[in-house]
C-alpha cells in the first residue's frame, strides 16, 4: 500500500482563457522594510469573487527581480503550501531557487488571503489549542471534534467576519490570475509545494489554457515488517521513498530525477520562453 504524502508541481500559464472580472492597476513595488533588496507591494481583489464590484481586500505580494535582468525570460511565482502558509516572509529571508534559476526570472510570492499580511482570519488561540486528536479512535471522540469544530469555527467568524466564507483555494488561484494581470504578464510559471500544487490544479480548472510542465510527487510505503507507515518519514529503510521531480510533456514519458537535482524543471521552465 502507498500513500501519497506531498507534491511539487510547476506550471507554464498562458493567460487569455479568463480573465480578473476588473481592471488590475499596475502594482507599486517599494523596496521591503525587512530588505531592501526584495520589494513588496500589494494588489486589490474582491473579497467574493462571485461580486468582483462589492468588498475588496488586499493580498500582501513581494518579488525578487532577475538577477540578469538582460537574459530575464518572465515571472515565477512560488505558491506556499499549507493549507496556511505565507509566501512573503520566506521569499523576504531567501530565493528559495538555484541561482541559474533566480538569474532568469523574477521570483514573486504571495500571503493567501486569510494569512500572514493577505486580511488574516482572527480566531481564539486558548480555543485552538483545546482541540482534541484529530485522528479520532471512535463516535464519542469523533463527536467531541465536531463539538469543538463548530465552536471554533463560530468563534472565527465573529473575529474575522465575512473573510471566513472566503478563503477557498479556487478564490486564491483567481488571486493568483489577478496579480498576472497587475504584473502586465501574459504569461506566468507557478511552483507549487505540496498544498500549493492544489492552487495550481485550481488555477488550470479556471484557466483552461494552463499547461503544466513539470511536477514531482512523494510517496510513503510501510517500513519492511511493519503494517503502519514510519513516525519519521524519510529516515531510514523503507520511509519515505526520494522525491522525484518529472518533466511532464504530452506524447512523451515522464522523466524524473532524485531531489536535489533541478536539470528537470529549469529544461521545463526554459522549454516554455517560446510557447
Amino acid at each position: 500500500m502507498r500513500r501519497m504524502l506531498g507534491a511539487l508541481l510547476a506550471v507554464g500559464v498562458t493567460a487569455g482563457a479568463a480573465a480578473p472580472a476588473h481592471a488590475e492597476p499596475a502594482l507599486d513595488w517599494q523596496p521591503c522594510a525587512q530588505n531592501a533588496e526584495v520589494e513588496c507591494s500589494t494588489v486589490q481583489v474582491p473579497l467574493d469573487w462571485a461580486n468582483p464590484q462589492g468588498e475588496q481586500i488586499d493580498i500582501a505580494v513581494v518579488r525578487r527581480p532577475a538577477t540578469d535582468p538582460a537574459h530575464r525570460i518572465g515571472t515565477l511565482v512560488h505558491m506556499p503550501g499549507g493549507p496556511g502558509g505565507t509566501g512573503v516572509g520566506p521569499l523576504i529571508a531567501a530565493n528559495p531557487f538555484e541561482p541559474d534559476l533566480a538569474a532568469r526570472f523574477d521570483v514573486v510570492s504571495f500571503d493567501p488571503r486569510g494569512f500572514g499580511a493577505s486580511h488574516p482570519l482572527r480566531c481564539d488561540p486558548a480555543l485552538i489549542d483545546q482541540a482534541p486528536d484529530p485522528l479520532p479512535d471512535g463516535p464519542e471522540h469523533f463527536q467531541r471534534l465536531l463539538d469543538h469544530n463548530r465552536r471554533a469555527s463560530d468563534d472565527c467568524r465573529a473575529r474575522s467576519g465575512a473573510i471566513v466564507d472566503h478563503v477557498d483555494t479556487a478564490s486564491v488561484a483567481r488571486d493568483i490570475d489577478a496579480f498576472r494581470a497587475a504584473l502586465g504578464e501574459q504569461r506566468l510559471n507557478l511552483y507549487g509545494i505540496s498544498y500549493g500544487t492544489l492552487t495550481g490544479q485550481m488555477y488550470a480548472e479556471q484557466f483552461p489554457r494552463a499547461r503544466p510542465l513539470a511536477g514531482a510527487r512523494q510517496r510513503l510505503r510501510p517500513q519492511p515488517g511493519h503494517r503502519r507507515f514510519p513516525a519519521h518519514p524519510g529516515r531510514g529503510r523503507g520511509g519515505l521513498v526520494p522525491r522525484v521531480r518529472a518533466v511532464v510533456r504530452p506524447g512523451h514519458r515522464v522523466r524524473a530525477a532524485r531531489r536535489g537535482r533541478r536539470r528537470g524543471l529549469r529544461r521545463a521552465l526554459r522549454a516554455g520562453r517560446g510557447r
